[in-house]
């Protein structure tokens, strides 16, 4: 098992839904064998196939990813993509960005995943691209930004989804680690800003390390 159990989900849950989610393909399973041995966090398996499901819904021309990692989302996002279409995605470690364009490369793929190193904070602000589908997987002391500058440039009728907001469970319960308390005060916080923004539908899922989804709803013209 390549994935770590989520603190909400039992581990004969989290082991039966794994056994489905297997990958066959030797770059993703060496990609997950990486970041378990160097304690890289990547995206979890299930959350992985929501992720290329709602790629697949929507067909999106242009997909934003703000937090690459080692590329292993950012490679099974672009596998899903229409012939045509490309995905921009923002780093802000150099190492990070090394690697993942060094797996981007085995994979083949350079020509569709646009890798940009740089901090999405202050990237976005100036940003021109517009988008259909938005993936935020970062610092989450950060998440709050990162998601309101998504909103501006994501579409009407696009999706935003965010990893990390149950935090192995972190949410539920109070932490001795001062520093942690901290960054789960603020994605509480979030969370409950996020549920009830009136500019999306969203909603919470028990997916994973726990997914949001928003649904950009369209503008009314008023007379």
């Amino acid at each position: 098992m390549i994935n770590k159990t989520p603190g909400f989900l039992s581990e004969d849950i989290f082991n039966y839904l794994d056994k489905f989610d297997t990958p066959t393909d030797d770059l993703l399973l060496a990609i997950e064998s990486f970041a378990l041995q160097n304690r890289i966090p990547i995206l979890s398996r299930q959350s992985a196939k929501l992720l290329e499901f709602l790629v697949s819904v929507q067909s999106p021309d242009r997909v934003l990813e703000i937090g690459t990692a080692i590329a292993y989302s950012a490679i099974r996002i672009a596998r899903t993509l229409p012939e045509d279409s490309k995905l921009d995605t923002i780093e802000i470690s150099k190492n990070n960005y090394s690697l993942a364009s060094d797996f981007v490369k085995r994979a083949g793929l350079q020509d569709k995943i646009n890798i940009v190193l740089g901090n999405a904070l202050e990237l976005l602000t100036t940003w021109k691209n517009t988008y259909n589908l938005i993936f935020i997987d970062a610092d989450k002391r950060d998440y709050p930004l990162h998601y309101h500058n998504a909103k501006k440039i994501l579409n009407p009728g696009g999706i935003i989804l965010i990893d990390n907001l149950l935090w192995k469970g972190r949410v539920t319960r109070d932490s001795q680690d001062v520093e942690k308390e901290k960054s789960i005060a603020i994605l509480k916080q979030f969370n409950e800003d996020f549920i009830k923004d009136r500019e999306v539908q969203s909603l919470i899922l028990p997916v994973g390390d726990g997914l949001g989804l928003a649904l950009k709803k369209e503008s009314k013209n008023e007379d």
